[in-house]
């Protein structure tokens, strides 16, 4: 038996196994691997100084409730947005490092999409008199900003360099400053937030800042020890800016 007959004889069937080992690698890696490196990840902080944190905590929900970052990707127009479910959760101090999902539904019956981030937020007073919402520039998102979220996009008025890498957000009745020692943190951590390459990342990332708390999510669920790390990281920069301004002096980039 040749070659070309072997394959038309066997050819079908090597395909359809091939196709079955791929999928069924892809499902095992997303119900199995996946969440128990990202079990792992998190177990990680531990090292760090961080101790878990019950996800029902109510300080914990309250928390998200109020001062969780707009995930890049809104539901349907005519859709409510669910509220997050906490999965792990990392306390330090006044930080708070989240693993949380939500499900919403689409137009389609019996069709759900599930969401699932990274959420890293501080609870510190902030040198700040107005709310402020920044993703990456040029990322890939679908927040219906105006519509849903009463926020309409800063074009002026705030530090070039600023604008050119982020896009930024701002409540049309709440004129506000952002600090000039924010903005050049913002401006260092950028290429952390904007990496595509990461998983992570894939759809950048989103900040909030409020005169109660500041937080940052990711659009995908961080697995990895040094994705982590970075974030961490970016995050510890952005506390430290914040830190040094004193209370009430704001800055001289207006939004």
């Amino acid at each position: 038996m040749n070659l070309l007959s072997w394959l038309d004889r066997f050819g079908g069937g090597l395909l359809v196994l091939a196709f079955t080992l791929v999928v069924g690698y892809v499902f095992y890696w997303i119900i199995v691997v996946f969440p128990r490196r990202v079990k792992a990840t998190f177990a990680g902080l531990a090292a760090k100084g961080y101790h878990a944190c019950a996800p029902e905590d109510p300080l914990l929900t309250g928390i998200l409730a109020k001062g969780a970052p707009l995930f890049p990707v809104d539901p349907l127009e005519d859709k409510p947005i669910p509220a997050w479910t906490v999965q792990l959760a990392m306390v330090k101090g006044d930080r708070i490092v989240a693993n949380a999902f939500r499900t919403q539904m689409d137009r389609l019956p019996h069709y759900s999409t599930r969401q699932g981030t990274t959420m890293l937020i501080d609870t510190f007073s902030m040198p700040l008199d107005a709310e402020f919402h920044l993703v990456p520039a040029k990322r890939v998102h679908s927040v219906q900003w105006e519509k849903r979220h009463g926020l309409q996009a800063v074009a002026t008025g705030l530090d070039s360099e600023l604008l050119a890498r982020y896009e930024v957000y701002a409540r049309p009745d709440q004129p506000g400053v952002l600090p000039p020692a924010l903005i050049q943190a913002l401006l260092k951590v950028h290429p952390v937030l904007a990496d595509r390459s990461a998983f992570c990342y894939q759809r950048g990332a989103s900040l909030r800042f409020q005169p109660q708390c500041w937080g940052v999510c990711t659009t995908n669920p961080i697995y990895r020890a040094e994705d982590l790390d970075r974030l961490l990281e970016a995050a510890d920069a952005i506390a430290t800016a914040l830190k040094s301004v004193p209370a009430h002096s704001g800055g001289t980039a207006r939004a």
